[in-house]
């Protein structure tokens, strides 16, 4: 397996990819293939020293006839705290909100929001889970953390941990990778304490934490949307991508039906879930409902003033380029 394929995976589960990605000089063919990027995912520059990672919300009307409205509600599960107040405030708008939570259709129950402080002097007492470890070494939000899910218009829309465990009973290898996955997940496992040791070295410096967001802010952006694709991907880890996306999707699509088919449908559903279910999802609206897209809006997730941080245009350049090279190199082979 290539050497950034763990780290691409880890921060595109997480987050939604994984990118332990090999440092060397970027040397990507102009011509190299590379995989379709996820259409819900942008990196932008909306001022000068500005870049921020983008996110759409997108709405999606049945086509030729009235019914429902569906937006397909893509997020990144650590971000700026503005950002979520954002998206509550959408939430709060929507009749339905179907959201993921792999616990068995019970409603989360998140502790009091925090506002992380990147430069306080008391931090937050850390958390186990990797995630919300790396919001706060980041200066940034856990969305468990900081998103309301005991709305009364919230329902749980997802696979619990025993029903994705069943679908692998026939399949050890792709089980051993959900298990390793999950202790990853819960900050268990070997590689979750060797990530959090170096997540403690990174919060300890405001310039090396600015460095990280910007990977992050370019690693996220320029993530294929199909992670299953990339080369390097075990026969067990390409199923388990499958079953992590796209089975999934079709339990959320299972409720969809069901509502939009009820004697009293709901004027609107947004679907709640990562950013990197959302293209799959958009196929499945169209194919399987014949829905359309409808309109758009992009919200700011993560953002980093460059000017203050220190890192030069000639370094932000090589960043960019460095991380689309990894991606140009993992980018599945050409047909013949």
């Amino acid at each position: 397996m290539s050497p950034v394929l763990p780290s691409i995976c880890l921060v595109s589960v997480l987050l939604f990819s994984d990118a332990r990605c090999t440092f060397a000089a970027p040397t990507a063919k102009p011509n190299a293939p590379v995989s379709k990027p996820s259409s819900y995912l942008r990196v932008r520059e909306p001022a000068t020293n500005v870049v921020e990672l983008q996110i759409a919300l997108r709405k999606f009307i049945p086509v030729g006839k009235p019914g429902t409205t569906i937006w397909l509600s893509g997020v990144a599960h650590i971000g700026d705290t503005n950002y979520y107040h954002t998206l509550q405030k959408h939430l709060a708008e929507q009749s339905l909100v179907l959201f993921e939570g792999v616990n068995g259709g019970k409603r989360i129950t998140n502790s009091s929001p925090q506002k992380p402080e990147a430069h306080s002097s008391n931090p937050p007492k850390p958390d186990p889970s990797l995630q919300s470890n790396l919001a706060v070494s980041l200066g940034l939000a856990f969305q468990l953390d900081t998103i309301d899910y005991k709305q009364k218009n919230f329902r749980n829309s997802d696979l619990s941990i025993e029903q994705l465990q069943k679908l692998m009973t026939d399949d050890k290898a792709t089980a051993a990778e959900f298990q390793s996955m999950l202790k990853m997940m819960d900050g268990s496992s070997l590689f979750s304490l060797i990530f959090q040791g170096g997540l403690k070295l990174i919060s300890s410096s405001p310039r090396m934490r600015d460095y990280a967001k910007l990977t992050l802010i370019e690693t996220l952006g320029n993530a294929p949307a199909d992670l299953g694709q990339m080369r390097g991907m075990t026969p067990s880890m390409k199923q388990l991508m499958k079953i992590i996306v796209e089975t999934r999707n079709e339990a959320v699509l299972k409720d969809i039906k069901a509502e939009i088919q009820s004697p009293k449908p709901p004027k609107t559903i947004s679907i709640f879930y990562g950013a990197g279910h959302m293209d799959h999802l958009e196929t499945l609206l169209s194919t399987e409902l014949g829905y359309k897209p409808a309109g758009e809006i992009w919200h700011s997730a993560i953002q980093l003033d460059i000017g203050k941080s220190g890192i030069s245009a000639s370094e932000v350049r090589f960043y960019r380029a460095l991380i689309r090279s990894q991606f140009e190199k993992l980018a599945p082979k050409p047909n013949p």
